[in-house]
């Protein structure tokens, strides 16, 4: 006979570390390859453009070109981050009711809205009755919906992106290649999820400091920056903020 034992905090974090340590080895990886691109640009003539001068010289823009690995390793981060926090309702389900069932626990998962209103329709269809109040308390506080948690946010909007609709963008115009794949593809978004892989270069202000809105508004935007600050968020989260709810 094997008598189930209640597992600790700790225990139940080994688990859901797995999530944050795939994330971090996608994102790494994303690194090594986007590191290969952070020059590479192509000049292209625009379909149906017309010529800039009577001698025929067309117009030209300059897009930058990157590996579709690069997109797809994005989700990736992307899904195993958004992962984790789904995990970590799963376990406070259990701690709530160890004996919950499957049909209670496949109704679980981490709530984000896409406004207030929305946020609290997913926590009483998620949460309420599942997970123990206190615990609701905290994640109401942390206001993951739209307006009211950026990084929550933007870490659902991009993953349902990717898993539900199409490669992560960023930018509005960029080209891609990939095996198998001659040429370069043209990849568009009338707003993308990003707009760009690494911080673009900036012309120093004449007093010679960057403006820190500046800065954080380009790193936010810029994918490699962006997933390194959502995955420091969540793995922060995890480890010292859910774990006290863990036991």
């Amino acid at each position: 006979m094997v008598l189930a034992v209640a597992l600790t905090a700790e225990e139940r974090l080994i688990t859901i570390r797995v999530k944050i340590k795939r994330a971090k080895k996608h994102l790494s990886e994303l690194e090594r390859v986007a590191g290969r691109y952070r020059d590479r640009y192509a000049h292209v003539v625009p379909a149906g453009a017309k010529p800039k001068s009577s001698q025929g010289k067309p117009n030209l823009i300059r897009l930058p070109i990157i590996h579709f690995d690069m997109l797809a390793m994005a989700g990736d981060v992307l899904h195993n981050l958004r992962s984790a926090l789904d995990h970590v309702v799963y376990h406070l389900a259990l701690v709530a009711d160890p004996n919950a069932s499957d049909d209670v626990l496949r109704k679980v998962a981490f709530p984000i809205g896409k406004s207030l209103e929305d946020y609290k329709t997913l926590r009483t269809r998620r949460l309420e009755g599942v997970i123990k109040p206190r615990a609701v308390k905290f994640i109401d506080s942390l206001k993951p919906y739209k307006g009211g948690n950026d990084a929550l946010w933007r870490l659902n909007e991009a993953s349902n992106i990717d898993k539900h609709r199409k490669l992560i963008n960023v930018g509005v115009d960029i080209l891609c290649e990939g095996d198998g794949f001659e040429g370069t593809f043209w990849l568009k978004a009338d707003d993308p999820a990003f707009h760009s892989v690494f911080v673009p270069e900036r012309k120093q202000l004449h007093t010679g400091i960057e403006s820190p809105l500046e800065l954080l508004i380009a790193e936010r935007d810029a994918l490699v920056p962006a997933l390194h600050q959502l995955t420091n968020y969540v793995e922060a989260l995890i480890e010292y903020h859910f774990k006290d709810f863990l036991e």
